[in-house]
């Protein structure tokens, strides 16, 4: 039996991201949750969150997203997730769900082909995991004064992340570097967002996925 561990990272983060509409299909995949982290809820926090674009850049210290469930093993597909928050900004951020909700997935085995290329789906010690969060229809919006950027103006779009491990004596974490969002406003179509979360979930603020049967330990040996 192969153990992996998984972050169960925010979506706080892609409130001023997008980077293709996402599929929301499940996949085949053997892992499964750790004992007990099926279906749980979770939380996740940023203190350096960044949009950039031609226009401008801004930058939020404040930023948290949850969810409701981890789903019923990795590699489940986008789950729906809270609307993510972000606070103490250079210029003000608001978002919404008023054209579907915020949805994230946890990718391990079966990631799609749009995860930072240093992702892998193999088991070794070396692997990476993946976390996708898909932002609404103009989901989010961004008050520079004298005009607004608006995300994803005409469809949902995606963003992607890294997973670093840091269990089981540390929280996990997921990256995202520089993913392209569309936007409307400001004379800027696109943008790129950058920043880290870290997890706040169940077993130590982590989430562990196996390949086969959990024998109830703890740590990481492999993704």
């Amino acid at each position: 039996m192969r153990k992996k561990t998984f972050v169960t990272v925010f979506a706080g983060a892609l409130c001023t991201v997008g980077l293709g509409a996402a599929v929301a299909l499940a996949a085949t995949t053997d892992d499964v949750w750790g004992t007990g982290q099926a279906n749980q809820a979770w939380t996740a926090s940023s203190t350096n969150f960044v949009f950039s674009s031609s226009f401008s850049n801004n930058t939020c210290t404040n930023d948290s997203a949850s969810g409701t469930t981890t789903g019923a093993n990795p590699d489940a597909g986008l789950l729906n997730m809270g609307t993510p928050t972000f606070a103490s900004c250079n210029n003000p951020v608001s978002t919404n769900s008023t054209n579907g909700s915020w949805q994230i997935a946890f990718w391990s085995d079966a990631q799609p082909s749009a995860c930072p290329t240093s992702v892998t789906t193999d088991e070794s010690s070396t692997a990476l995991d993946c976390v996708q969060i898909q932002i609404p229809k103009a989901g989010a919006t961004i008050n520079f004064g004298i005009c607004t950027v608006t995300i994803a103006p005409t469809a949902a779009a995606s963003v992607y992340g890294k997973v670093t491990e840091n269990s089981p004596t540390g929280q996990d974490t997921i990256a995202i570097s520089n993913q392209s969002v569309p936007t409307s406003g400001c004379g800027v179509s696109s943008g790129t967002v950058t920043g880290n979360y870290t997890l706040n979930a169940v077993n130590g603020s982590y989430l562990d996925d196996f390949s086969g049967t959990d024998d109830g330990s703890v740590g990481s040996d492999g993704n």
